[in-house]
């Protein structure tokens, strides 16, 4: 069993670890704030390249119905004007 003053000790050193956990996590969350805000005024300093996507893809869908020609956005299911439904190769369901 612990003696009293040990378990003071113990006590204090645990408050002093939360304490300087405390100060530490605030210098970090400021100096990012103060990137986040140097990026956001004056742009760039992106470590990640952002690779844009092709052309087609940018585009979107067309409905291949002859009425239709609706242009849809890239991922869409169904056309947004008749609702014919798009099958690309890549798209699966839960099932496949």
């Amino acid at each position: 069993m612990l003696a009293t003053g040990d378990l003071i000790l113990w006590i204090g050193l645990l408050i002093v670890i939360g304490i300087a956990g405390f100060f530490v996590m605030s210098v970090v969350l400021v100096v990012r704030f103060i990137g986040y805000v140097g990026r956001l005024v004056f742009g760039g300093g992106s470590k990640t390249k952002r690779v844009q996507a092709p052309e087609r893809d940018r585009q979107g869908v067309v409905c291949s119905h002859p009425r239709c020609g609706h242009a849809n956005p890239f991922g869409t299911r169904y056309c947004g004007r008749c609702g014919r439904a798009f099958r690309a190769a890549y798209d699966f369901d839960t099932y496949g």
